[in-house]
């Protein structure tokens, strides 16, 4: 079953009907790869790392609803309500509420059930799907994704490092030339990716591209992506428009 994302690998599209089943990637994966895939291209990426932070959108309207009644929990009665209904994220015999812990100025650094190896699915999933989407079955990546206090929109702290040598200009150039990309990289002006302005946004945002002084071919970048709209509808609608255009 082949993993599509037009901006990356349209062709896969073009199989026979009978065998037209397709995945989509995870919301997390599509603007990692977005991001990784032009600077792949030019230099070649040696090895990843990077730290996820997910808005509770990311777990549905439930989570949404979750951090909004904790919040106001906290200001009104000093406490959180209690929430017996509400489904867990991932299963934990000491929590019933959505997430495994408060989520209201807090951060839980584990999405997702854990793994024998100490990483959890979700983190395995998008490792596993950038190598597909990259074809670079390979490539060197470590991650940990990280539940957050806020809306919309997943954060990403992204360390790579290259093949060859890239030099932080290039790597702008390449970026603000990539599709489904915005630049947004002046940090002596204070701009610089956020997830509260870009909610709603159709692009993944880039910024504080900076070189990693502890490898020989190293970068460090900071991206923002609306995991709803462009992690997820999006990357659907992307798809449909490519399989309608290949039937007329």
């Amino acid at each position: 079953m082949p993993l599509v994302l037009s901006e990356l690998n349209p062709e896969t599209l073009s199989l026979p009907l009978q065998r037209r089943i397709i995945a989509l990637p995870d919301s997390v994966t599509v603007a990692l790869a977005l991001v990784l895939r032009p600077l792949q291209l030019e230099a070649g990426i040696k090895r990843v790392v990077v730290s996820s932070y997910q808005s509770t959108s990311g777990a549905g309207r439930k989570g949404m609803e979750t951090l909004s009644r904790e919040v106001l929990g906290l200001y009104q009665r000093g406490s959180l309500e209690p929430d017996d209904d509400a489904e867990l994220e991932q299963p934990l015999d000491t929590s019933d509420r959505l997430f495994p812990h408060q989520i209201a100025f807090n951060a839980i650094p584990c999405i997702g059930a854990v793994l024998p190896d100490g990483y959890t699915h979700a983190e395995w999933r998008v490792m596993n799907e950038c190598r597909k989407l990259l074809e670079a079955p390979e490539l060197a990546m470590s991650m940990t994704c990280v539940r957050v206090p806020w809306f919309a929109c997943d954060g990403f702290s992204i360390n790579l490092e290259t093949e060859r040598p890239l030099s932080v200009d290039r790597a702008r150039v390449l970026l603000e030339k990539a599709p489904g990309i915005a630049l947004e990289d002046e940090p002596s002006r204070g701009e610089y990716p956020m997830p509260f302005p870009h909610a709603g946004s159709d692009r993944v945002y880039v910024g504080r591209i900076r070189r990693d002084p502890s490898v020989p071919s190293g970068l460090n970048l900071w991206a923002v992506a609306d995991n709803v709209r462009r992690g997820a509808a999006l990357t659907a609608v992307g798809v449909l428009e490519c399989l309608n255009r290949g039937r007329s």
